[in-house]
């Protein structure tokens, strides 16, 4: 096998380049919402369910995210261009099922970017719960 032509041997850098301490240190990769957003997503989520559809119809058509362009557009830029997270902080998810937070999720991911597999059985959307348990091996669940 050749040598790759121009191949940089240089340590990448940029925004995409963090630890822990960074991130601590940074808002640019959050985002608590506001009375505003929340009553949005809420009247989103309302609107979908109204349909009787189930959660993986949900896109921003049928769940309307009105007047979140600019709070999509920052995840957008933050994820492409940035740490590569976004963490949305103050949603209420007591006053939704989670079928209607998957709605939720599949709709403003669907503003942010196109929804890609997430796993090998094609999943667009995964249900990721930490119950407090501690692993006594890497990757195992004791």
């Amino acid at each position: 096998m050749g040598k790759v032509a121009n191949a940089s041997r240089q340590p990448i850098s940029g925004r995409c380049v963090w630890d822990g301490r960074q991130l601590a240190n940074s808002a640019d990769w959050t985002c608590q919402l506001d009375n505003g957003q929340i009553a949005a997503i809420e009247d989103g989520i309302n609107t979908f369910a109204a349909t009787g559809q189930s959660w993986q119809a949900a896109d921003n058509s049928n769940l309307p995210l009105k007047g979140l362009d600019d709070l999509c557009e920052r995840i957008r830029n933050e994820l492409e261009n940035g740490t590569g997270l976004f963490r949305l902080s103050g949603l209420p998810v007591d006053r939704f099922s989670l079928d209607q937070l998957k709605a939720f999720y599949m709709a403003i991911g669907n503003l942010v970017g196109t929804p890609v597999s997430q796993s090998l059985t094609g999943q667009l959307l995964m249900h990721i719960e930490d119950q407090g348990i501690k692993s006594k091996d890497y990757g195992i669940i004791a």
